[in-house]
């Protein structure tokens, strides 16, 4: 409680920056428990405008603020997990669903692309016999084209690691070098 919050050592910034300055103050804490959740701070134009008297009946009104911010955040937090959690169980329907690695691919991008809202997904695999990614690999070329106006003119092995795959594989998607030459 604040009679006049001129008197004070540091005012409210509220209460002098206002063309009708605030003059008194009540703060009350909005806890749960041992989880602070902000504040609540009435002010009036008048100085002391609040007694005493009036920390009473307000403190059962700021616990209840306290209880219902504190439900609704509860509330937000349990709809983001069930949101999760029901994804979760669509991917995994998913890999029930099929076994064979093509169709579950493209069904697992797009559950990806839909749960989590992006706009496009590509799940690319590597294919060690032919030593390259499949599944959108070209996609991924094409969209560098498409979109920026540029396509990379190196290519890095995964783990650095030169094959005797990689000349092919420079020369099919017309690379100039790879990165561990």
């Amino acid at each position: 409680l604040i009679p006049d919050i001129r008197t004070e050592p540091y005012p409210s910034q509220l209460a002098v920056s206002e063309p009708r300055p605030y003059r008194s103050l009540i703060i009350f804490p909005l806890y749960v428990e041992d989880r602070i959740l902000g504040v609540l701070s009435l002010f009036h134009t008048d100085a002391n405008y609040f007694t005493s008297n009036e920390i009473a009946p307000l403190t059962p009104f700021a616990q209840q603020a306290a209880i219902t911010i504190n439900i609704a955040q509860n509330q937000h937090m349990l709809l983001q997990q069930k949101r999760e959690l029901e994804f979760l169980n669509r991917l995994g329907r998913l890999l029930d669903r099929s076994l064979e690695t093509a169709v579950l691919v493209q069904n697992l991008a797009q559950a990806v692309q839909r749960g989590l809202r992006y706009r496009r997904c590509i799940i690319d695999l590597w294919d060690e016999e032919a030593g390259q990614l499949v599944h959108g690999s070209n996609r991924g070329l094409e969209a560098l084209d498409t979109v920026l106006g540029v396509r990379p003119v190196g290519y890095r092995a995964p783990m650095w690691e030169l094959t005797d795959r990689t000349p092919a594989l420079l020369a099919r998607h017309g690379f100039l070098y790879d990165s561990g030459l």
